[in-house]
């Protein structure tokens, strides 16, 4: 079973060409399968209503930084037979758990994936290339990253088996129209989440308590691919091994076939070279050829053509000893073949061993396999808990930057009043430099008072004898003086 994703990050410029099609990647294996894309409404426009709204709630400007952050998106893995009434009704869920998850853009991807092939997987762009409507693979396994003039050898895609990634891309933002706020999530919240996307899909949630490895999807996808390198360099030598030992089996074969017992001279040397290779060579095709329990097959076909062969060779050899003795000769003119024939028991006895041995390796090589795809499994649930500690730390990042966006914001306000307190300042000091002007006219004024007082006093009266007016009494206005601080 497939297991359940979640990763939320900020959507991207360019993610909607890709989930339209509209930029249409190389790494697709099936062009003719059937997508899905929906825009509900643009990025632009939610942005501009969600500023609106958050301006007509807060009473003030959202903050530069919080825009970016407002969509976002994710990948969610999916069922063969699932469609986008399924995902829209996991988002309504999600909202009236969790608030937010109001989904701006949907698409369903049909056409990704990869090819398998004699448990090889094949990446399109990494290990596999289509080039004019034919495919390629590199004849050079050494090249860790091929461009398009490494992949030389074409091959018939029919003989690889797609294995299709059914995903959705969903963009969507966590703001509240009805609010004003954005909906914010904790670490065990986002872990619950996986787990009601994970339910609600019929896909697998089941995160590793191991947390210390910590790899990216790039980081496994190369590794799964030098395995898959090792395995093609394995096969490309154990083919070529085989090739030639199936050759060397046919032409002690043939040798073996084209020699006729009946004409054996006795008095010359028995060919014990000729059995003992025939004999040496099978043996060791069938031990280099044992590499998976696929091949247990082909060895018992093997030794039992073998030991059907060596059967017809015994009843050769009684043939030939009954022949041996009508003819009158005396055992020891026929004792080089009684050797031959106890040799062949031992040959016998050898190959029924080395097949139990090789069997033991079969099963040793079985369960080294069974632990590697338990590590493989392992490293998959690395990468999901990886993916949850990023969601984690995406949303305290989210929080950490909503308080610098208010402590900007106050900052901002500061410095307003202080601006206006400067400008108060100012005002004053102008009004202060007026006021001091006013004194130095009244000063003047009030000296030009005293000096008329004093002609007055000289004369004898404080009356102006021309006009008989009193002359002003300047009290009050020392006092007035007196009372103002500069």
């Amino acid at each position: 079973m497939r297991k359940g994703t979640f990763s939320v990050e900020n959507a991207k410029t360019h993610s909607s060409k890709h989930n339209s099609r509209e930029l249409q990647p190389k790494y697709l294996i099936d062009s003719s399968k059937e997508n899905y894309y929906e825009l509900i409404i643009s990025d632009d426009k939610f942005i501009a209503q969600a500023q609106k709204r958050y301006k007509e709630i807060v009473k003030q400007n959202m903050q530069k930084k919080q825009i970016p952050a407002l969509i976002k998106e994710t990948v969610l893995t999916i069922q063969e037979h699932q469609n986008e009434n399924d995902i829209k009704s996991l988002f309504k869920k999600l909202n009236e758990e969790f608030g937010g998850h109001h989904l701006t853009e949907l698409s369903i991807h049909r056409d990704e994936g990869y090819f398998l092939k004699d448990d090889i997987a094949y990446y399109p762009t990494k290990n596999i290339l289509n080039k004019n409507g034919n495919w390629y693979i590199c004849s050079n396994t050494d090249i860790t990253k091929p461009k398009k003039e490494d992949f030389d050898t074409k091959v018939n895609i029919n003989d690889f088996e797609k294995v299709f990634n059914y995903h959705a891309h969903a963009k969507f933002s966590m703001f509240d129209m009805n609010t004003g706020k954005t909906a914010r999530m904790h670490k065990s919240q986002m872990s619950k989440r996986i787990k009601l996307v994970s339910d609600y899909l019929g896909l697998d949630y089941n995160p590793s308590v191991d947390r210390f490895v910590k790899k990216s999807v790039n980081q496994i996808k190369d590794e799964h691919l030098a395995i898959a390198r090792e395995k093609e360099k394995t096969q490309q030598l154990h083919k070529q091994k085989k090739e030639q030992e199936e050759l060397e089996l046919s032409n002690t074969q043939s040798s073996f076939n084209s020699t006729n017992l009946n004409d054996f001279n006795i008095n010359n040397t028995f060919n014990k070279k000729l059995f003992s290779n025939m004999v040496w060579t099978t043996t060791r095709h069938i031990k280099k050829t044992i590499k998976t329990s696929s091949n247990i097959s082909f060895l018992e076909n093997i030794n039992q053509k073998q030991q059907a062969r060596i059967k017809d060779l015994k009843q050769e050899v009684k043939a030939l000893r009954e022949e041996l003795k009508n003819t009158g000769l005396k055992r020891e003119d026929f004792k080089e073949v009684e050797d031959k024939n106890k040799e062949l028991h031992k040959l016998i006895k050898n190959k029924d061993l080395s097949l139990s041995d090789l069997k033991n390796e079969i099963q040793n090589l079985k369960d080294k396999l069974q632990k590697k795809e338990e590590s493989e499994s392992n490293l998959q649930a690395y990468n999901t808990n990886l993916n949850k500690d990023i969601e984690a730390l995406q949303e305290i990042n989210e929080d950490l930057r909503d308080n610098i966006n208010k402590l900007v914001q106050e900052n901002e306000n500061y410095e307003n009043i202080v601006k206006e307190l400067k400008e108060k300042s100012k005002a004053y000091y102008g009004l202060n430099e007026s006021l001091k002007l006013q004194v130095n006219t009244l000063k003047m004024k009030i000296n030009s008072i005293e000096r008329q007082q004093t002609r007055g006093v000289k004369n004898g009266s404080y009356f102006n004898k021309e006009h008989l007016e009193p002359i002003p009494d300047t009290s009050h206005l020392k006092k007035k003086l007196k009372s103002k601080k500069y």
